[in-house]
C-alpha cells in the first residue's frame, strides 16, 4: 500500500512538471530569460519620437519609456532612451544643436547628478536632456552607449 501510494504521488509529480514544460515549450516566458517584459524594438526610427515643442532628436536612438502624467494644469512627459553608435559628447553636441535649431534657448551643459544636464527654454517652455555616459542599467540596444532622459511640462496630455 505504501509503494502504492508512494507511486502516485511520484506519477503526480512527474506529470505537473511535465505540464510546466510543455506551456515553457509552447512559447510561455519566463522572466529570467528576459522575454516576460516586452522591450522596444530592435531599431526605432527617429522620426517617430517628437518631444516638446515637436522636436525630434537627429541622432540614433531607441525608445525605452514613455511616460506622462498631469501635473496640476499640465503634463509632465518623460522619455528614457539610449542613444546608439555615438559617444556621450557627440549626443549632448547633437542635442545643443538640434535644440537651438527648434528655436530653444540653451544653456551651457552642467553636471547633474551622475549625468549632463542640458537646458532649453523657449517661450515659457522648458526642456530638460540628462545625458547618462555610464548608466547604472543594462543597456537593451546592442549598439547603445548611453541613456538620455528627455522632460519638460506643457498642457499637452499626449
Amino acid at each position: 500500500m505504501r509503494k502504492t501510494i508512494v507511486s502516485v504521488t511520484l506519477l503526480c509529480l512527474l506529470a505537473a512538471g511535465c505540464d510546466q514544460k510543455s506551456s515553457v515549450d509552447q512559447g510561455a516566458s519566463s522572466p529570467i530569460d528576459g522575454a516576460a517584459t516586452p522591450g522596444p524594438a530592435k531599431s526605432s526610427s527617429v522620426k517617430a519620437l517628437v518631444l516638446a515643442d515637436n522636436y525630434t532628436p537627429t541622432f540614433a536612438l531607441q525608445v525605452r519609456s514613455q511616460r506622462h502624467e498631469a501635473a496640476g494644469a499640465k503634463f509632465r512627459h518623460v522619455v528614457i532612451t539610449e542613444y546608439l553608435d555615438m559617444d556621450a559628447p557627440e549626443v549632448i553636441a547633437t542635442i545643443q544643436s538640434d535644440l537651438a535649431s527648434h528655436g530653444f534657448a540653451v544653456a551651457a551643459p552642467v553636471a547633474h547628478g551622475d549625468a549632463t544636464r542640458l537646458v532649453g527654454k523657449k517661450e515659457g517652455l522648458q526642456f530638460f536632456a540628462d545625458v547618462h555616459d555610464s548608466p547604472t542599467v543594462e543597456l537593451q540596444a546592442e549598439n547603445a552607449r548611453g541613456i538620455v532622459s528627455f522632460t519638460w511640462m506643457d498642457g499637452d496630455s499626449r
